[in-house]
Formats: C-alpha cells, sequence, structure tokens
C-alpha cells in the first residue's frame, strides 16, 4: 500500500472543478473551470515538492462529468480514485 504525502479530493460538477490539496498538515482549495488541463496546471506546483507517485487525487462518479478529468488525469500518469458518493 502506497503512503501518499499529498491528497487531493475533488468536488466535480457540470461547470467546476473544486478540489482540496492536503499535504504536510496544510489544507489549500482551489477552483476551476471544468477543463481538465486547467485542473493539471493547477497541481503541477505541487510536483515541485513531490513526486507524481506521491500523489492520490480521489474524485466522487458524477454520472459523465467527472470521467474526462479522471480519464485524463489517468493517461497522464497521475494516480486517480473514483468513489461513490453514497
Amino acid at each position: 500500500m502506497n503512503n501518499y504525502k499529498i491528497v487531493v479530493g475533488v468536488d466535480v460538477s457540470k461547470n467546476s472543478f473544486t478540489a482540496t490539496v492536503l499535504y504536510d498538515n496544510k489544507k489549500e482549495t482551489f477552483e476551476v473551470k471544468s477543463d481538465p488541463v486547467e485542473f493539471e496546471k493547477k497541481i503541477k506546483p505541487y510536483l515541485k515538492k513531490f513526486k507524481q507517485s506521491d500523489m492520490l487525487i480521489i474524485m466522487e462518479h458524477t454520472g459523465v462529468y467527472h470521467l474526462k478529468l479522471a480519464n485524463y488525469l489517468y493517461e497522464n500518469g497521475y494516480q486517480v480514485a473514483v468513489v461513490n458518493p453514497f
């Protein structure tokens, strides 16, 4: 089992992604439009301190709204977990 040093929780909606980043006992939140490339731009600065394999990105299964982000991140080497909101 991996001990992730940084965890990103994403609330996915039709028009935006809201994320909370947890690392080093810190919590930061940001929101971007529903664009995977814009989302990745926001998390890239954290990779200056951590390796990509140290990061877990978790999001809820939201019908179809999460698919584009989850697939994009997975295809770009990120650890992605999609969970049932129930």
